[in-house]
């Protein structure tokens, strides 16, 4: 119900909102992704997982689930990877309760040291393939790459 220009939720109806607006930032993810990211117990994600699917707001594929509609064609593949820079804490790297399909289990540790830190990332295609920091002089940056995926050419 409207009061003074926003919206009141209570209940199942603040739980499917809070699954929509997850599923909207972080989609695709899996169910269990939904309960860590947000500490509700499983019972509780399952439950609104239900509603959304029930009202036709999800679209679920295996494990992995999205809000309907948002799925579109992969772009055709390109022999140029797609490389993004990503910042501290960037919603790629947080939000999920595992990042092992973007973050290498053997490089997660330099993505997150601990101690609820998260690098700036480089990644390539989708997968984590370095971090980044300023260089000493405000207009460079320093890449220090993993193993196996620094290439010059």
């Amino acid at each position: 119900m409207p009061t003074t220009g926003r919206f009141r939720w209570e209940g199942d109806a603040a739980l499917a909102e809070l699954a929509r607006r997850y599923l909207t930032a972080h989609a695709p993810v899996t169910l269990e992704d939904f309960a860590a990211w947000s500490g509700l117990p499983i019972t509780w994600a399952r439950r609104a997982w239900k509603m959304l699917a029930e009202s036709g707001v999800i679209t679920e594929y295996g494990a992995l689930t999205t809000l309907a509609g948002r799925v579109k064609e992969p772009p055709p593949s390109s022999d140029t990877p797609d490389v993004l820079m990503l910042p501290a804490y960037d919603n790629y790297l947080i939000g999920y309760r595992t990042r092992e399909a973007s973050v290498p289990v053997v490089h997660k540790a330099r993505v997150r040291p601990g101690g609820g830190l998260i690098r700036p990332t480089v990644i390539a295609d989708g997968l984590a393939i370095a971090t980044w920091s300023r260089g000493s002089g405000s207009r460079s940056i320093q890449v220090d790459a993993f193993e196996g995926h620094c290439r010059v050419g």
